[in-house]
């Protein structure tokens, strides 16, 4: 049986969306990793050898309690490392890449034997991103991360879509797990934030979803068992003294702004549609409906709305990203007798392009013997970053280079580097 696979690796679990020709699109519960209700794969791995075929992942890591591990067999938090070039944490086995490559392999491997797709689809969500049909709707179904415009409605024509549009994007590298560590230092500050009381931690966060009081109980290596407590305001005003409500609002300004340089204003966009375990937190649905509020905003499946909304769009639909940055080339000007940086693709414009970009690259000299050949992206000035402290996540605004270099080395770095060739 044919068909297309959508999966959407997320930080904390892991969804894995089928829809077979001519059928609704539903979740594939893949025995033994994923979790019942919802059918989600928890993000996890755990080594026991140094044979990595033979690692556990997801359900299978709960049910063995070696989710709260501190050891290097567990890994976890990889989404966010991979493709940002940085170094694998020490006394891990395993990269980022690795990691993520090893879950996916083992995902699909545990692929019902009747399921032979035709498609795979692999989803990048960012925090918030503004999108517009183009050319027609088709029928109605979560689409991951879809701001509608001008009223239009996925069910009211039987025409087929054939291009979303992305008019404008921004992110943040800060996820649940984040949240999970400002919790337990808030709640334990003599505890370092990991182990079991990470666990308890989320657990309270999880409650808080559908209650405004969460209790759990937690055992410390040393001493009593300890009764924790969390209100909704306790954790609305600890995401506000950490700062993350403030980057929200200036992720929304920032897409907001993109949008009214493409023509679109704020009373044009429909509908808004949360997705990700962190838009069930009532202070991000408060931020939502305070900033947001003219809109309707969706809140059905957010868990599974990426890998649904990426069946959605597939096939026969055309996915017209946007550069949040430009490229640029750095060239040796002969009249100033210095270096300057010639655009090549310039923010804003839209991915992947129409037409590929060919460089003709010449000799200075005579007997030059290598041609140096860097890339760079522009950066904003101040710019947001995550860095850890003592072990906590920490947002802050930073100033930031001019230029990032890009080379043929995997990730970005912060001095001058060249690729000759």
């Amino acid at each position: 049986m044919g068909g297309t696979i959508a999966i959407d690796l997320g930080s904390t679990s892991t969804v894995v969306a089928y829809q077979a020709p001519g059928e609704p699109p539903r979740l594939l519960c893949l025995t033994p990793y994923s979790l019942d209700d919802p059918c989600v794969v928890p993000s996890l791995l755990w080594l026991a050898s140094a044979d990595v075929s033979k690692a556990l992942l997801g359900r299978q890591v709960l049910d063995a309690d070696l989710a709260h591990g501190d050891g290097p067999q567990l890994q976890r938090d990889f989404k966010r490392r991979i493709g940002l070039g940085l170094e694998t944490p020490s006394g891990l086995p395993l990269s980022a890449e690795a990691a993520g490559a090893r879950l996916l392999r083992q995902l699909w491997q545990a692929l019902p034997a009747q399921i032979s797709p035709e498609r795979l689809v692999l989803t990048a969500p960012v925090d918030l991103s503004l999108v517009q049909l183009q050319g027609g709707e088709g029928r109605a179904a979560p689409i991951a991360q879809l701001l509608r415009l001008r009223g239009q409605s996925l069910g009211a024509s039987r025409q087929q879509l054939r291009c979303a549009q992305v008019l404008g994007k921004a992110g943040l590298a800060i996820g649940g797990r984040d949240i999970d560590r400002w919790i337990a230092a808030h709640l334990w500050r003599d505890a370092n934030p990991n182990g079991t009381l990470l666990g308890q931690a989320e657990r309270l966060k999880c409650q808080l979803s559908d209650q405004p009081l969460a209790r759990a109980i937690w055992a410390p290596s040393s001493g009593p068992s300890q009764e924790l407590q969390l209100s909704r305001d306790d954790l609305a005003e600890l995401l506000r003294q950490q700062g993350f409500i403030a980057q929200l609002d200036g992720l929304l300004e920032s897409v907001l702004a993109q949008g009214r340089r493409a023509g679109v204003e704020l009373e044009q966009i429909s509908a808004v549609l949360p997705v990700g375990g962190s838009s069930r937190l009532a202070a991000v649905q408060a931020w939502l409906q305070e900033r947001l509020g003219s809109l309707p905003i969706h809140h059905q499946r957010p868990i599974e709305a990426v890998a649904l909304g990426a069946l959605a769009l597939t096939p026969g639909v055309r996915v017209r990203d946007v550069l949040s940055r430009g490229v640029s080339l750095r060239c040796w000007d002969r009249r100033s007798r210095s270096h300057r940086w010639h655009p090549l693709y310039v923010p804003g414009q839209h991915w992947p392009t129409d037409h590929p970009l060919e460089v003709v690259l010449a000799c200075s000299h005579d007997g030059q013997g290598a041609i140096e050949m860097v890339l760079g992206e522009p950066l904003d000035q101040q710019r947001a970053e995550v860095v850890f402290e003592n072990g906590l996540p920490r947002l802050r605004q930073r100033p930031g280079p001019k230029w990032c270099l890009r080379t043929g080395c995997r990730g970005c770095v912060s001095g001058p580097a060249a690729a000759r060739r």
